[in-house]
Parts: C-alpha cells; sequence; structure tokens
C-alpha cells in the first residue's frame, strides 16, 4: 500500500469518526429540546390546575414584561392549554428526530467500525510486510 492509499484510508476512519461525534451531538440535541418541552409542557398543566382553583370573582393578572395586565381567568387558561399543546406537538417531533438521528448513528458507527477495522489491519500487513 502506498502512501497515498495510507493517507487516503487515514482521512476516510477520520471522516466516519467525526459524522458519528455529530450525530451523536444532534441525538443528545434532540432529546434535550424534548425534555425542555416536557417541562414546560408541565409547568403549563400547573398553572392550569392553579387557575382552575382559583374562584371566579379573584381578579387574575398576566405578567407582560416588568408589568401585569389583569386578563379574564378563561383566556389565561386557554393560553395554557394550548401552550401544552404546542409542547405535546414539539416533543413529538423531538422524539422523531431522536428515533431517525439514533438509526443513523447506530449505523455510522457500524460504518466506523468496520472503515477502522480495515484500516487496522491494512497497517499490520504493511508493518508484517516490512
Amino acid at each position: 500500500m502506498s502512501q497515498q492509499e495510507l493517507k487516503e484510508r487515514q482521512k476516510q476512519v477520520v471522516e466516519a469518526e467525526q459524522r458519528v461525534q455529530l450525530l451523536k451531538q444532534k441525538v443528545n440535541t434532540a432529546r434535550s429540546k424534548a425534555d425542555a418541552f416536557n417541562k414546560e409542557g408541565r409547568r403549563s398543566q400547573l398553572t392550569e390546575a392553579e387557575l382552575n382553583a382559583v374562584k371566579p370573582d379573584v381578579k387574575v393578572y398576566k405578567s407582560v414584561g416588568r408589568m401585569f395586565v389583569m386578563r379574564p381567568k378563561e383566556e389565561l387558561i386557554k393560553e395554557q392549554q394550548d401552550k401544552q399543546n404546542m409542547c405535546e406537538e414539539e416533543v413529538k417531533k423531538a422524539l422523531a428526530l431522536d428515533d431517525q438521528l439514533t438509526k443513523s448513528l447506530t449505523e455510522a458507527e457500524s460504518d466506523f467500525n468496520r472503515i477502522y477495522t480495515q484500516f487496522i489491519e491494512e497497517m499490520k500487513l504493511m508493518q508484517g510486510a516490512k
């Protein structure tokens, strides 16, 4: 095996390893997004439960920047329900992306292992030939 072929093999190994690392980062990002949306959805559920426990004659306020604006209780409950629905959809998207990326990661790891094993075998053959 010539030096040019050896460098080409090394390049393939490095590229395969970089692809695996990139996919691992993407999987972690997708899982983090799913966790964040789960937490946000749970907070929204708790807020809705607290709003439902409030008596109808109690004034309810919504934070807007550095001030509070009085809003009808039903409007705030509707906002929390909408937020929960949005979070559920985003969690589904993130988990679907996670599944897709996990499959790609498995394939990339398999390719990397195959390429790396071939490279090591060729290196041993070269050293044995010398």
